[in-house]
């Protein structure tokens, strides 16, 4: 029998199964396909952007904490305490406006009202007749982040982190590799890579994390996720939503009419 090529389909193996929507289960939405925002819940975030709020679910994806391992477990439960004395401390942060890059910047305040905040802004690609929109960590200023976590995290704990610290609007987390030399000045012997870890916050985050406001999520949102966790304990995690137990369900989901709406400098 002549040796296959590599990647080359076996026309004897059977189909490989695939996921099909449970329409006929009575809680199924079509919306689910792709996320796990309803039109209720998005319009639920965006009608409470006056008022700051920790987000239910992280917006960047991360391995769940019972599937890290013990050192990088360990790591993760050492780093949020350090994050959340951080929040609790800050008393000058930043607006989210402020944390912008200078063209960004302009943008977010000509579109934004007072008072309130925003979490897109437009992307760059948008196609004319349409707009699409990037979240705002994509547009912030990088001299903005602060050295945090002064040692080295595993690359899985700080997934982790940095997912948790997403849930604070205008936050973000990022991963700085230390120089030979920085590592000979701190004594660190290692032939890996080692990193520490830079944040930034913003004057909102601070007062979601002082006055405790987390959004819960809906019942309609807990059964998307159940679907989806069930889809990809079978069918393995679709193409373009990220890792099965992380899944950026705001990303994914949000860029949508909502958030092209009423701006009158977006044209």
């Amino acid at each position: 029998m002549p040796k296959r090529k590599k990647n080359e389909v076996d026309p004897n193996a059977p189909p490989v199964p695939q996921w099909k929507p449970p329409t006929e289960d009575i809680e199924w939405r079509d919306w689910m396909k792709t996320g796990i925002w309803g039109s209720n819940d998005i319009n639920t975030f965006g009608t409470l952007l006056s008022n700051p709020f920790i987000f239910p679910l992280p917006f960047f994806s991360a391995p769940d904490r019972a599937r890290l391992s013990k050192s990088a477990a360990k790591a993760l439960d050492e780093a949020i305490p350090i994050f959340e004395h951080h929040l609790a401390q800050s008393r000058d942060a930043p607006k989210i406006s402020e944390l912008l890059n200078e063209k960004k910047k302009q943008e977010y305040l000509a579109n934004t009202s007072s008072g309130c905040y925003r979490l897109y802004l437009k992307h760059r690609l948008t196609a004319p007749g349409k707009k699409y929109f990037s979240p705002i960590h994509e547009h912030i200023d990088q001299t903005k982040f602060e050295l945090l976590i002064d040692w080295h995290m595993p690359e899985a704990a700080f997934k982790a982190f940095r997912a948790h610290v997403s849930r604070y609007p205008g936050c973000d987390a990022k991963n700085v590799v230390l120089t030979d030399k920085e590592k000979k000045q701190r004594g660190d012997t290692s032939k890996s890579k080692s990193t520490v870890t830079h944040v930034v916050i913003s004057a909102e985050a601070v007062q979601a994390f002082h006055e405790s406001r987390e959004k819960q999520l809906s019942e309609e949102a807990k059964t998307s996720i159940r679907f989806y966790n069930e889809r990809c304990e079978k069918f393995g995690a679709p193409k373009g939503f990220g890792h099965p137990n992380g899944f950026e369900r705001l990303n994914m989901t949000t860029m949508i009419t909502l958030w092209s709406a009423k701006l009158p400098n977006w044209r």
